[in-house]
């Protein structure tokens, strides 16, 4: 581990100086400073976060709590990208990120009750919650707010009363939906589940403004699916779809594994895609690329979100915001071949 010491040494001044230098505190002459700070960086010098968070009696900890959600036994890669976005943003300040996982369900709460509690023992400069739905993120807000540690949800805490980063999911569909009447798209059918919060408000908003009809398209089994069952559910509901609108020329899903499901399925029953239907995803995972065509989809900046979400806390931190609100943050489409 790179001392000070060290650095001292390699530009042939006094520890002193060395520490004034990094802590940006004291006078330190211009050349002085980018000496050391080249050194530091040439040398991979890191500060010992612990001790500085002893010295000036403040955390320097950012916890970062991200929940496993229906017991399924892997992190979603949507949720890793929000953190990655948050470690993209402190990685440019003095914070340091820990990362914590808890699962969701009636069996694991008071485990998860555990771990919060002995997380909050530490005392970290403040948290922020990849939200795994609305019970779990309310027993969190109440506890951190008890400890006056400030927290930030992102994706499911709007409306609760907190500070909130979320994605307009509403947005997405609404313009996924003009996005398909400007293709001459006339009925244009939603499959998803009806529990789809913001999902099925932009797609109504949007099948209303442009005068068309409301096609919505239950996938039942859909909601409590593993991913790998995903994709035959969409492919073996094609039937059902046609069935039940059989003039659909396009399709919104719920989310891409469904999507790419759907052009299985079409394709099965001799249905060309996107000549006969159109269909749009709604992540922009990696399977789009994949899909035969590929997927049309609606992207989550889930990068952005996590550097909003870390942005928004530090301002937090430093009593730069006082009044918790909502931050939406825009969702885009990608043009692919499915649309």
């Amino acid at each position: 581990m790179v001392k000070l010491k060290d650095i001292a040494d390699h530009t042939g001044l006094s520890i002193n100086t060395v520490s004034r230098a990094l802590r940006d505190s004291g006078y330190v002459s211009a050349q002085a400073r980018d000496a050391v700070l080249k050194a530091a960086q040439e040398l991979g010098y890191k500060p010992n976060m612990a001790a500085r968070s002893l010295r000036n009696q403040r955390s320097y900890e950012i916890a970062v709590v991200n929940f496993v959600i229906h017991e399924r036994l892997y992190c979603d890669t949507l949720s890793m990208e929000k953190v990655a976005g948050v470690q993209k943003f402190l990685s440019a300040t003095d914070y340091e990120m820990t990362l914590h996982y808890m699962n969701i369900g009636p069996k694991h709460e008071e485990k998860s009750r555990r771990s919060f509690s002995a997380l909050l023992r530490r005392k970290p400069a403040g948290i922020i919650c990849v939200a795994g739905g609305e019970k779990s993120t309310s027993w969190l807000l109440a506890e951190a707010s008890e400890q006056n540690i400030p927290l930030i949800v992102i994706s499911g805490g709007h409306g609760m009363g907190c500070d909130s980063i979320y994605i307009d999911r509403e947005q997405g569909v609404f313009d996924a939906v003009k996005f398909l009447f400007d293709k001459g798209k006339r009925n244009i059918v939603l499959a998803g589940v009806t529990t789809c919060s913001g999902r099925i408000e932009g797609y109504e908003f949007g099948v209303q403004k442009y005068g068309l009809q409301n096609l919505f398209f239950n996938v039942k089994a859909y909601w409590h699916a593993s991913i790998d069952k995903m994709f035959y559910i969409g492919k073996s509901c094609v039937k059902d779809l046609l069935k039940k609108y059989p003039e659909v020329d396009a399709v919104i899903a719920y989310s891409d594994y469904l999507a790419a499901g759907l052009v299985a399925g079409f394709q099965v029953v001799g249905r060309k895609v996107p000549d006969d239907i159109a269909v749009v995803g709604f992540d922009n995972r990696e399977l789009c690329l994949f899909t035969d065509p590929p997927l049309t989809t609606i992207a989550q900046p889930n990068a952005e979100v996590g550097e909003a979400a870390a942005s928004k806390l530090l301002d937090k931190i430093n009593n730069k915001i006082s009044e918790n609100n909502d931050v939406k943050v825009p969702m885009r489409i990608i043009v692919r071949e499915s649309a």
